[in-house]
């Protein structure tokens, strides 16, 4: 006859009561990991609102810069549209002085007409070559003046992209 010290329902509840403690830890676990991974994606929507409002800020900064350099670039042009017409004006000018001058080459009563002739073919000649020089003096004065105005605004361009995109800008950590 065999007796039993412990009755075999004492080692269902024993075994029962560990297997419950068991899958207790097991669940603190689970919601420890839970906690820790929700913390983790609050981390990263912190730290991705933090790098959008970063980007937010470096293109209006960028933009701005760039308006400003473009409003002055259009100042300037409408400068180079006023200078470009003053020196076309004082072209036609020039023109209309030498093309008067020459007309005016031949005077009457001097004494060889064919001489007279010839210099007064040789005045307009001048006169007409000189004012086409002065048209293309203006002329190319006036695309140098703009070559240069649009030169330095893309100067300017360069600039203000590279400072958007150096290293000194660095995102927030």
């Amino acid at each position: 006859m065999k007796i039993d010290l412990i009755p075999a329902w004492v080692y269902w509840i024993v075994i029962a009561c560990g297997q419950q403690l068991r899958v207790s830890g097991l669940q603190v676990d689970i919601a420890t990991e839970k906690q820790s991974r929700s913390d983790e994606n609050a981390d990263r929507f912190r730290v991705a609102m933090q790098w959008q409002q970063y980007v937010d800020d470096k293109e209006t900064a960028h933009t701005i810069a760039q308006q400003t350099k473009d409003n002055e670039y259009a100042k300037a042009y409408k400068k180079w549209e006023a200078d470009r017409a003053i020196d076309t004006a004082n072209a036609n000018r020039l023109r209309g002085t030498i093309e008067a001058f020459a007309a005016s080459g031949r005077r009457p009563g001097e004494s060889d007409a064919a001489f007279i002739e010839r210099i007064g073919n040789r005045l307009k000649t001048i006169g007409g070559l000189l004012a086409g020089g002065a048209d293309m003096v203006t002329e190319s004065l006036g695309i140098i003046e703009r070559r240069d105005l649009e030169v330095v605004r893309l100067a300017e361009q360069i600039k203000i992209d590279r400072s958007a995109c150096s290293k000194s800008n660095s995102p927030p950590e």
